[in-house]
């Protein structure tokens, strides 16, 4: 075993006093855990079994284990990448003590490899070496992952002298097939599993079977009715993944052409592909779990659409809620593709509230982006909220909707409840 802190570890033996030393790891070990080694000796012949250890750095924190040496008339079993678990030698791969062999329910014999999450330290399963001179390659496993977002379970390709490629596994309650193309040669592979806080001890787990590293290209994969199959055709991910904000395959197809709208209620977690800009301006959701965007803080902020065409001239709503902000302002204006801006409604002095108020103006045809620009000075304190933007062809036309009074000019709408109950939300009273 190589406990190995930052650096990287050279284990060598040779099995005659005479002979040269043989490299059986060079490491920078992912993990500190036993690994087996068995080297084929010809016989009949004399025996004497040396080992050696260089620390490529003289000040490095690294020890070297050795345990359990053994002669015998026995051949060394196969190590490879390819493996289904039901060997207990485990085809050369080793792990840490998280990772436990376990049957399969209901095929006795049918075995993988399983791990929960026991601590903020990472699980690891880790192969032999990968010794091929093949770039293209088609890596392929089985897997489950039963978890949340308090936990990843991901595949790092290792490669000598470079950036390793890691892969993030979507959950799935049942066992799914993956595939990799591989476009430069590796080393070995390893996967982790990484809780991210003590809600994921004991619940988060994962199982892997039956790989397999094969020359050429990856044969397409089929997926199920509720999935969508990633543009590789190499891997599926649920319908409810597709343009929620993260990039569930790993080519990032998913999040590609994901419809943008100046119209938005932020429900979705792209925000309908607005920009946000400033010290504080987020998008968070209320008691109810309905989201919106807040602005917290002094200071400049800006929230922009995507340019979107606008066909015609169009109703623009949305609604507002400051509290208690008694000053700075809110204008909102549209930016065309030469970035000249046309103001459109001008806040000023933002009165605070406790409810929701709806605006409402008219905007013009053309190929816009929406900005909505806030600004309040250093000693104000509190929140100003926007939800539900809407944009309908047509001019604004007099009235609010259910629920709401239309104040003496037409953009701007209270809530029914707060009519007549001597707080005065519009100048004119």
């Amino acid at each position: 075993m190589i406990n190995n802190w930052n650096s990287a570890q050279n284990l060598m033996y040779s099995i005659n006093k005479n002979d040269d030393f043989t490299s059986v790891m060079t490491a920078k070990p992912i993990l500190a855990a036993w690994q087996t080694y068995c080297v084929s000796v010809s016989s009949p012949r004399e025996v004497t079994v040396r080992f050696k250890a260089d620390k490529t750095q003289m000040n490095n924190h690294t020890d070297v284990y050795i345990d359990d040496v053994v002669l015998s008339a026995n051949t060394c079993p196969v190590k490879s990448l390819s493996c289904d678990f039901d060997d207990s030698a485990l085809c050369g791969y080793y792990m840490s003590d998280s990772w436990k062999r376990k049957e399969h329910d209901n095929r006795i014999g049918d075995f993988y490899m399983s791990v929960t999450a026991t601590s903020y330290m990472r699980s690891s399963l880790v192969s032999p070496n990968h010794i091929d001179s093949s770039n293209i390659q088609c890596l392929q496993f089985n897997y489950t992952f039963t978890g949340s977002s308090n936990a990843h379970l991901t595949l790092i390709l290792n490669r000598e002298n470079s950036e390793s490629t890691r892969v993030i596994l979507q959950g799935t309650s049942t066992w799914k097939n993956f595939r990799y193309q591989t476009e430069e040669q590796f080393g070995f592979i390893y996967f982790d599993l990484v809780p991210f806080s003590r809600s994921s001890f004991g619940i988060e787990t994962a199982g892997v079977d039956n790989l397999s590293i094969s020359p050429g290209i990856c044969p397409p994969i089929d997926c199920d009715a509720d999935e969508q199959r990633c543009a590789s055709d190499l891997q599926c991910i649920p319908q409810s993944s597709v343009c929620d904000g993260i990039e569930n395959c790993n080519d990032g197809s998913d999040e590609k052409s994901c419809d943008s709208s100046i119209s938005c209620d932020f429900e979705s977690v792209r925000a309908c592909e607005y920009n946000m800009t400033g010290n504080y301006i987020i998008r968070i959701n209320d008691s109810s779990g309905n989201h919106h965007i807040y602005v917290s803080m002094a200071g400049f902020h800006l929230l922009r659409s995507q340019i979107e065409n606008i066909p015609t001239v169009s109703c623009l709503s949305f609604l507002t809620q400051s509290y208690p902000f008694t000053n700075g302002h809110l204008r909102v204006a549209v930016q065309d593709t030469d970035g000249l801006v046309t103001p459109l409604y001008t806040i000023d002095s933002m009165i605070g509230n406790a409810f929701w108020i709806k605006y409402k103006t008219t905007v013009p045809s053309g190929n816009f982006s929406m900005i909505f620009e806030m600004f309040f000075p250093s000693h104000n304190w509190g929140g100003l909220r926007i939800d539900d933007i809407g944009l309908q062809p047509g001019e604004c036309v007099e009235g609010c909707g259910d629920g709401y009074f239309n104040c003496s000019v037409d953009n701007l709408c209270i809530p029914v409840d707060n009519r007549m109950n001597k707080t005065v939300f519009y100048l004119g009273g």
